[in-house]
């Protein structure tokens, strides 16, 4: 064979990589690095942080705002709402990628991030959320989200003594509903 033919190596150990052997290993390995991001996007999506945080600030300061009740911020239900949802993949992974619709939402209405739209485009995005099709990721987002969110709101005793209950709605609930209230 000669020293410098096709099927010899440069340093004459052997065959070199063909061209076509070389373009299937590239190809391969793309593949194998977008099923990577893709499956790690799905089972292990990131934590929220900088800007994705403040989008979701803001998602709790539209659904429970500052009233004559206090605020999100005042009975500090964030810390537990994040642990709640990052404890199973799939609200993990609504979590994620709720937040991200919040902002490509926002900036096609409004061509801002959710965080710094106006009070009224953050409502008609939310409410955009909540009339989104069953199933999809802006509905399972916001229904998911708002639920532990008001139930962790309201069973604070800040809130549920400024409405005058003697206890947090839940998890006891009021067995004498039907009753009239008790002034």
């Amino acid at each position: 064979m000669h020293p410098n033919s096709p099927d010899q190596a440069p340093d004459g150990t052997g065959r070199g990589v063909t061209r076509r052997e070389l373009i299937a290993r590239l190809i391969g390995l793309g593949m194998l690095a977008a099923g990577a991001f893709f499956l790690r996007r799905i089972l292990f999506p990131r934590r929220l942080e900088g800007e994705s945080l403040r989008t979701f600030e803001a998602f709790l300061d539209t659904l429970l705002p500052e009233t004559e009740l206090p605020s999100w911020r005042a009975t500090g239900v964030m810390p537990r709402l994040l642990e709640e949802l990052s404890a199973e993949r799939k609200t993990r992974r609504a979590l994620a990628e709720g937040v991200e619709w919040l902002d490509a939402e926002a900036r096609r209405r409004k061509g801002a991030r959710f965080f710094l739209a106006g009070e009224e485009a953050r409502i008609a995005v939310v409410a955009a959320a909540e009339a989104s099709p069953a199933g999809s990721i802006p509905a399972f987002f916001y229904r998911v989200t708002r639920d532990q969110a008001v139930r962790l709101h309201y069973s604070h005793p800040a809130v549920w003594r400024k409405i005058g209950l003697p206890h947090a709605p839940q998890p006891d609930g009021y067995w004498d509903f039907e009753d009239a209230p008790a002034s």
